[in-house]
Parts: C-alpha cells; sequence; structure tokens
C-alpha cells in the first residue's frame, strides 16, 4: 500500500516491526507505523488489482485474442448445433 492509498481509505494503522532488518530505513522514511493491504475493504483491493492489471495489457493484442475467441465460440457452437454429422465424419474412412 503506498502513501496516496494510505491517505485515501484511511486505514487502521499497526506498528511497524521494529525486528525487521529494513526497519530503520523505513522509520526514517515513513515513521514508525505501517499499513497492511488487507485492512482495505475487499472490494477495494480488487479494484486496485483491477487497475494495476488493466494498464498492463496490450489493448490490441487482448482484442485480437477475443476476437479469435468469439470466432472459436461460434465454430464450436455451430458444431454442437450439428453434432450428428459431426459425429458421422468423424466416424467415415478417412
Amino acid at each position: 500500500m503506498n502513501v496516496d492509498q494510505v491517505d485515501r481509505w484511511l486505514p487502521p494503522p499497526n506498528p511497524a516491526k521494529e525486528t525487521d532488518t529494513r526497519f530503520a530505513a523505513y522509520a526514517k522514511q515513513f515513521g514508525s507505523e505501517c499499513w497492511e493491504l488487507d485492512a482495505l475493504d475487499p472490494t477495494v483491493v480488487a479494484d486496485l488489482i483491477r487497475d494495476e492489471v488493466e494498464g498492463m495489457i496490450d489493448a490490441d493484442a487482448w482484442n485480437a485474442v477475443k476476437a479469435e475467441e468469439t470466432a472459436s465460440r461460434t465454430s464450436l457452437e455451430a458444431a454442437s448445433e450439428k453434432w450428428a454429422l459431426v459425429e458421422k465424419f468423424l466416424a467415415a474412412p478417412q
């Protein structure tokens, strides 16, 4: 969780672990309190993750794969509607 997120959602603070080897540097920069992501409402956490992941997606590649998926689904639906013919075709000697 970053400082902006702490300021926005105001989760309850926890004392930072003084036994952690990173404590001195952390305390110098942020103080002796820390905040954990799991203190936020699960829907907030899901939104944060979704926003980050969606920012990494190549929209052109995503849309190309979605179009391919739609075309494949259409073909499978057509095959399922004519399944008796598909079975005959598969059973026929090659």
